[in-house]
Order: C-alpha cells, then sequence, then structure tokens
C-alpha cells in the first residue's frame, strides 16, 4: 500500500509504499465432525428472536452499540466512514536520537517502507536524514491507529516499527530487587557462560520444526494408525548449593 510520510518538523513529504515484513502465521486448526455421518460441521446464521435462518447475503445493516443502547446502521454506510478514516497519512511529529528503552518494550510489528516507482531519490533522501536518527509518528494500519517509528538499518531499507499503547498493557509486574546471592555461585555461573559465548548468531536458519512434528505424528495416526509415543518430561532435579557449585566446575572441566 502507498502512504504519504510527512515529517511535519521538516514540513516535507515522502511518497513510500508500505509492506508488512512477516507473513502471517498459519494458525493451524481441526475442524468437529458430525457423530452421525462424519462430516464437517456446517455454521448457521439464527436470528436470535425467532431463530429463522438468516443468508449472510440479504444482511444490509450492521449493529452497533452508543452508550448501553443497541442501534442499527447501513452496512455499506459504515464501511464508507471506516475507509473514510483509514488515512494514507504517516505523520512524524518527533525527532530523537535513539529508540528509547520504553519504546522497546512495546513493539508490535515491523512493516519497510519503500520507494514508489520513481520515486528512488526522495527515498535515498529519507534514509539519509535517517540515519543517526529515529522518528516518531502516527499511522493507520487496517483501520487501526498506531504510534510509529521510524529507522533505518544498515542495509538502507527505512523500517517502521508499530507500538501497542500503553492501555493494551498489563500493569507492570515488580520484581524483588534486594536479595542476596551466592558470589561464588554468580562467579561460577558467569564463567561457564562467558566460556559458552559466541561470537556471532544466525538468526535465519530458525524455522518453526515443531509444527513439521506434529503434523507427521497426526498424519501416523490417521493414515498407518500408529499410536503417539508420549516423550517422557524432563525431571526437575534440586541441589543444594555445594552440588550446585559442583556441577557448574565440572562444566568448566574442573579448572577452577
Amino acid at each position: 500500500m502507498e502512504k504519504t510520510l510527512c515529517i511535519e518538523p521538516l514540513q516535507k513529504r515522502f511518497k513510500v509504499s508500505v509492506k508488512d515484513a512477516y507473513k502471517q502465521k498459519r494458525n493451524r486448526s481441526y475442524s468437529n465432525a458430525s457423530p452421525c455421518h462424519s462430516a464437517k460441521l456446517k455454521q448457521r446464521k439464527l436470528c436470535s428472536v425467532c431463530d429463522g435462518d438468516v443468508e449472510t447475503s440479504s444482511v444490509v445493516s450492521k449493529i452497533i452499540k452508543i452508550g448501553k443502547e443497541e442501534h442499527l446502521i447501513n452496512a455499506e454506510a459504515l464501511k464508507r466512514i471506516t475507509e473514510d478514516l483509514q488515512g494514507e497519512e504517516i505523520k512524524i511529529h518527533t525527532i530523537l536520537e535513539q529508540i528509547p528503552e520504553e519504546a522497546e518494550d512495546r513493539f508490535e510489528g515491523l512493516s519497510y517502507a519503500l520507494p514508489v516507482p520513481k520515486g528512488e531519490g526522495d527515498y535515498a533522501l529519507l534514509r539519509e536524514l535517517l540515519k543517526g536518527r529515529v522518528m516518531v509518528g502516527t499511522a493507520v494500519f487496517r483501520n487501526n491507529e498506531f504510534e510509529i517509528v521510524l529507522t533505518v538499518g544498515d542495509d538502507g531499507l527505512v523500517r517502521i516499527r508499530k507500538l501497542v499503547e500503553q492501555s493494551q498493557f498489563y500493569d507492570t509486574p515488580i520484581a524483588e530487587a534486594n536479595i542476596e546471592i551466592d558470589g561464588e555461585l554468580v562467579d561460577l555461573c558467569n564463567s561457564v557462560l562467558s566460556k559458552k559465548t559466541e561470537a556471532t548468531y544466525d538468526f535465519t536458519k530458525f524455522r518453526d520444526a515443531r509444527a513439521e512434528v506434529e503434523e507427521r505424528i497426526i498424519e501416523d495416526v490417521v493414515l498407518h494408525g500408529k499410536q503417539p509415543e508420549v516423550l517422557p518430561r524432563p525431571k526437575e532435579v534440586v541441589q543444594d548449593a555445594t552440588a550446585e557449585k559442583e556441577r557448574l566446575k565440572a562444566l568448566l572441566g574442573g579448572n577452577v
């Protein structure tokens, strides 16, 4: 989708093409089967007053709630209202040097702002203006308004991060900070972690193997009558402090 990026402090507009970074995750679901014919169950739409069957094509009104009362509104009129409010403009109102920590806790989704046809020059300028800066603004995506953060990566792609609004957060949990910890235990744990620390990690290699395993087990049950193997759950072993320290020393090869 195309949107106009308006940097209000600069009073300048850029046309960009916005594309989601993530494919929609496929939710696996399994339909219920009728006990009489082992067929998929149909979903019927019934009037809540007379229990009469209603065809979807005959529905022309929607029910909205204003205060405590319900009212009817024409479905097409409601659609026009929501489409008019969709908005094509991304409004940038604040310029920062870096992303605040509290904003990172609220990241919801990632989109890319890409150049539009014949707009490569403007895109190059936008990319240059974002170097060493973070821009904050608002934008509408799928009928919902979001606060957004605009940045540019080392790859030259402009990124839009949507933020969850504060009202959607649970109350911040409280963690006890002043707890006395065994200093030797901390040192041993840090030594093991330092020894195991890698220089880098390739996040692109991950794939959801669990979904494939689930599908394979289900196919074995359905097609071959094979009973699924129940894997034993690992048992939690609680060790005293001395035994735990000896275990950590063993991980270090005994060179402690």
